[in-house]
């Protein structure tokens, strides 16, 4: 299995999710974001975690991202916040729905309101549309251009040959270009598991292969949690290896740290998720294993094998081997250029690594 290539330094970005509020309920959300969701993000609270943010490492943090629920429901809060964000020296974005961008004249005024955002991800797809239509996005992305904010359209479908998703595709190619959209497939966690039956995914027994983007981007949460993403693992009940800490009980600085040097984390952006199902199979635990995946979701994996117990403290005996911990280490300044992990666990590269380890190995 080759190691990807992860576009984002780890932890040169993270994410606030500002509230649960959402101008909509969408039937696949994950957070069950909506109207009547009252829980957001104390705004004394949040100055003082961009105070750590910025703080740490010697600026190591280079971007926050903010995200909800929906950050222009409270778009008072949103300034205050990515104003101070600014001031601390981090580029700042924000994920919208582009329920404010009606008419183009409204849009240009609510980007006004929040002039230190300098990045906007505009959502849509089948399920938005039903509430939010396309002319929103169009009026969105063009006040996004004329205040000089970068941009992209962020679509999610269950199923890429969907004639409505694209049809959503279509439409968008009048508005963007290709490369200014981002594409993720939904995954039954969250609301989305009251709709799991109305869903199309294209199902495999053998699970996708890429290394994980989303895990460098660490996401804190209105109650202090910080998850190592915001994929479905957040709506987890349970202990997991991707629930980082709470900001309550630690600094972010010890919980990042902690982070630079967990295993599972790193095996999932250095190798990604189907390295875990290797390791388990290589072990003689397949019995544990799913027996199938959605199609290209990486993070369908990660949710599968977190949702059970046995499967995380079978990870958690093997990745406590400490060769293990120096081939990550290894790895991860190798694949993606990030010596944290080596100086973390004071290697000096004079360690004895077999070749032959399964972590090396290229079988999936």
């Amino acid at each position: 299995m080759s190691a990807g290539t992860v576009d984002i330094p780890f932890l040169s970005n993270i994410s606030f999710m500002l509230t649960y509020k959402c101008t909509i309920a969408c039937p696949h959300c994950i957070v069950n974001a909506g109207p009547n969701r009252k829980e957001e993000m104390d705004v004394v609270r949040a100055l003082d975690w961009i105070d750590q943010a910025a703080a740490y490492d010697e600026g190591k943090v280079r971007g926050l991202a903010l995200t909800g629920g929906e950050p222009f429901y409270n778009i008072d809060h949103l300034s205050r916040i990515s104003g101070y964000a600014h001031k601390k020296g981090l580029v700042t974005s924000v994920v919208t729905n582009a329920f404010w961008a009606k008419e183009k004249q409204p849009a240009l005024e609510a980007l006004k309101q929040v002039p230190s955002i300098d990045y906007l991800s505009i959502s849509t797809d089948v399920h938005h549309q039903r509430f939010i239509p396309i002319d929103n996005i169009r009026n969105a992305v063009w006040a996004a251009r004329e205040t000089g904010r970068h941009y992209n359209i962020a679509i999610c479908t269950d199923n890429e040959e969907s004639p409505e998703y694209q049809a959503i595709l279509r439409q968008l190619a009048t508005i963007v270009t290709p490369d200014e959209i981002r594409i993720a497939v939904t995954y039954p966690a969250g609301r989305a598991l009251k709709h799991h039956d109305s869903y199309h995914h294209k199902s495999t027994a053998t699970p996708t292969v890429s290394a994980c983007t989303m895990a460098s981007a660490p996401v804190v949460y209105p109650d202090g949690n910080v998850m190592a993403c915001i994929g479905p693992v957040l709506t987890l009940p349970g202990p997991c290896p991707l629930r980082l800490g709470n900001l309550n009980e630690n600094s972010l600085e010890t919980i990042l740290d902690n982070a630079e040097i967990n295993p599972l984390l790193q095996i999932i952006r250095i190798w990604g998720p189907a390295k875990l199902v290797s390791l388990l199979n290589h072990a003689g635990k397949s019995d544990l294993l799913p027996a199938e995946y959605i199609s290209n979701s990486t993070c369908d994996i990660c949710y599968k094998l977190f949702s059970d117990e046995r499967i995380i403290e079978e990870l958690e005996a093997l990745l406590g081997n400490r060769e293990y911990l120096n081939i990550i280490a290894f790895a991860r300044m190798h694949y993606l250029q990030e010596p944290d992990m080596v100086r973390a666990l004071r290697l000096d590269g004079r360690e004895t690594i077999d070749s032959e380890n399964v972590l090396l190995s290229q079988e999936n």
